[in-house]
C-alpha cells in the first residue's frame, strides 16, 4: 500500500493518488525528463536523392554506411520536405561527404528560419 501523506494535495486539500509511489514507479524516469526530447529538422529530399545518385550509391549502400534503414532513406528521398532527427541528417551527410547544411532546404516564403527546426517527441 502506498503512503499518501507526502503526496501533494489534490482536490479539496486531499492527497492525490496520481502522485503515489506506485504511479512514479510505473513511469520511466527517461520519459519524464527533458533529456528524452528529440530535435527534428526539415531536410530536402530531392537534394538527398541527387547527392546520393551523383556519388553512384544505391539506397542500400547509403543505408549500410550510415546505419540507417533503407526504408528511412527511401522515405526521406520521396518526400520533398521530410523531417528527421539531427543525428540522422548528420550521419547521411557524413556518408555523402557533405556539410549538413547541404540538405537543409531554403526557407519557404513565410518562414524566416533557414533551419526550420521543431521539437518532437
Amino acid at each position: 500500500m502506498t503512503d499518501l501523506t507526502d503526496a501533494p494535495p489534490g482536490l479539496n486539500g486531499r492527497p492525490s493518488i496520481c502522485h503515489s509511489a506506485l504511479q512514479n514507479a510505473l513511469t520511466p524516469a527517461s520519459a519524464a525528463s527533458a533529456a528524452a526530447r528529440r530535435w527534428f529538422v526539415v531536410a530536402d529530399g530531392r537534394r538527398l536523392r541527387q547527392l546520393r545518385r551523383q556519388r553512384g550509391l544505391s539506397q542500400a549502400v547509403l543505408a549500410g554506411r550510415t546505419g540507417i534503414s533503407v526504408t528511412t532513406i527511401g522515405r526521406l528521398e520521396r518526400q520533398a520536405r521530410p523531417s528527421c532527427r539531427w543525428r540522422t541528417l548528420a550521419r547521411i551527410t557524413a556518408a555523402l561527404g557533405e556539410h549538413p547544411a547541404a540538405l537543409i532546404p531554403p526557407p519557404s516564403r513565410g518562414d524566416g528560419n533557414p533551419f526550420s527546426i521543431h521539437e518532437g517527441r
